[in-house]
């Protein structure tokens, strides 16, 4: 999804030759296309100076976009750093509203709510031998783990539909076509109950009944067929934020890992859930008491950056030093995105 900038303010060295052996061309990696430029646009008007954080969701979200991105990993994976209140929830909030419709579309875990091993079922689903194993085969679906498939692309899969069925004229006609028959269907009922005890109306009133209820079945698979096809490439996204994840339990930082590193992850009966598709996001206080020592005294307004100084290296060496070793271990091997939220107070 190149934006046509790209190719308007490339240039070709040798003088401009458009000699493929010989020419290089050079795009500018500042220019964004039209979808990312407006997801930029929107979380800069919603969160308040988080430049940094902005920009890699933003960097992440373009190159999802392009044929170069690694499908063995998530869209995005990183940590917000700082204190209370300066959007690192939000920022998930946002990012849900602008890609799902709704801010309530981020799948949130209170890793506070995790910190016993017998918790983690709740996440990925019980192990074999244990209560609650085997729900989704067995269509309990209340107590399906929060991170199965299905669970995680609900959301996504919603967004989809709605953006297919709003924009597609083909299925707008086929939908309107669906209300008439519906109508119709109506009526022939009531006409059936008025009908009483008269054979003939009766027998009437069902056969045109069985002939509308074919022509809405016929309908409703040729929109499922049109929106396979127009939704075919259309990804079904998903946000996971997982809060105050220094507390959770070792094992879910273990899960974390494998989240970020190969956009998978196994559940209690052995599905594989994908998060090809996602934006994971972890949120942490770390430093936040040694940042407010550090900040004593300055009160310029915004917030800090890694340019900023010692505000990023503290965080990042308290996440380091406190947070569980499975993961501070691993953020390297992972690639996570570490941002620093924290707040000149």
């Amino acid at each position: 999804m190149a934006d046509k900038n790209y190719y308007k303010n490339s240039h070709f060295e040798n003088g401009g030759s458009m000699n493929a052996s010989k020419s290089l061309v050079r795009l500018d990696p500042t220019l964004l296309s039209d979808e990312a430029h407006e997801l930029k646009c929107f979380l800069e008007s919603n969160i308040i100076d988080q430049k940094m954080g902005i920009d890699r969701l933003v960097d992440a979200f373009s190159l999802s976009l392009s044929p170069l991105r690694l499908l063995q990993k998530p869209i995005f994976a990183g940590i917000f750093l700082g204190p209370s209140g300066v959007g690192k929830t939000k920022t998930a909030e946002m990012l849900a509203k602008f890609l799902l419709g709704q801010e309530q579309a981020v799948t949130k875990i209170a890793c506070a709510e995790y910190t016993e091993p017998h918790q983690i079922s709740r996440l990925f689903g019980s192990p074999p031998g244990y209560v609650g194993f085997d729900d989704k085969r067995n269509g309990r679906e209340r107590n399906m783990p929060i991170l199965c498939q299905e669970k995680i692309d609900e959301a996504g899969i919603d967004s989809v539909v709605y953006k297919i069925t709003t924009t597609d004229t083909e299925i707008k006609k086929m939908q309107e076509q669906l209300e008439k028959i519906g109508d119709q269907i109506e009526r022939n009922i009531r006409a059936r109950e008025r009908a009483g005890s008269n054979p003939g109306m009766v027998a009437n009133a069902n056969r045109t009944l069985e002939a509308l209820e074919d022509q809405q079945e016929s309908l409703m698979s040729q929109i499922r067929a049109r929106m396979q096809i127009v939704g075919r490439g259309m990804p079904a996204y998903s946000i996971i934020l997982f809060d105050e994840v220094e507390k959770a339990h070792p094992k879910i930082l273990d899960a974390l890992l494998e989240i970020t590193d190969k956009a998978q992850a196994t559940m209690g009966n052995g599905d594989k859930t994908s998060f090809v598709d996602s934006f994971i996001i972890m949120t942490s206080n770390i430093g936040s008491v040694e940042i407010a020592s550090t900040l004593a005294g300055k009160h310029s307004p915004g917030f800090l950056s890694p340019q900023g100084g010692s505000v990023y290296e503290i965080a990042m060496e308290e996440l380091k030093n406190i947070c569980v070793q499975n993961l501070s271990g691993g953020l390297r091997k992972t690639s996570l995105s570490l941002t620093s939220l924290a707040r000149q107070a």
